[in-house]
């Protein structure tokens, strides 16, 4: 297995559990926003689905991967821009802060399933 896709399937499921623990944190202390829970499961369960897609080889589902990734980047994008009232708390740039990063890692990742590096490893037969 390649470096890269170790290290696709590990951040995916740490920022899965990031967006978790975010969903939890917003019930317990009320900072909640409409669409703030949907928004925090739809990115945590996308990230496992995507996970589970490259893990198991599934080539044929490539492209639905690269539309779940446009997905979860706009969707990010719509949480900055409703987390945009809490920017002067900590919650507020530690939310926009990791969206931000979370956008940017997500254009990496879809260039990397596009490259041939990846589709050798999704061809390749074991």
């Amino acid at each position: 297995m390649p470096t890269g896709i170790k290290l696709i399937s590990i951040l995916n499921i740490l920022l899965s559990l990031v967006f978790t623990f975010n969903q939890f944190f917003m019930e317990r202390a009320a900072l909640s926003y409409p669409f703030a829970s949907y928004i925090n499961l739809i990115s945590a369960s996308a990230l496992i689905l995507i996970t589970l897609i490259i893990l198991l080889r599934l080539a044929p589902f490539i492209s639905f991967v690269r539309a779940i990734i446009y997905v979860i980047a706009l969707v990010l994008g719509l949480q900055i821009l409703l987390t945009i009232k809490y920017l002067f708390s900590v919650y507020g740039m530690l939310t926009i802060a990791v969206d931000a990063l979370v956008i940017f890692y997500l254009i990496g990742v879809r260039g990397y399933l596009t490259s041939e590096h990846a589709a050798c490893y999704f061809t390749r037969q074991n």
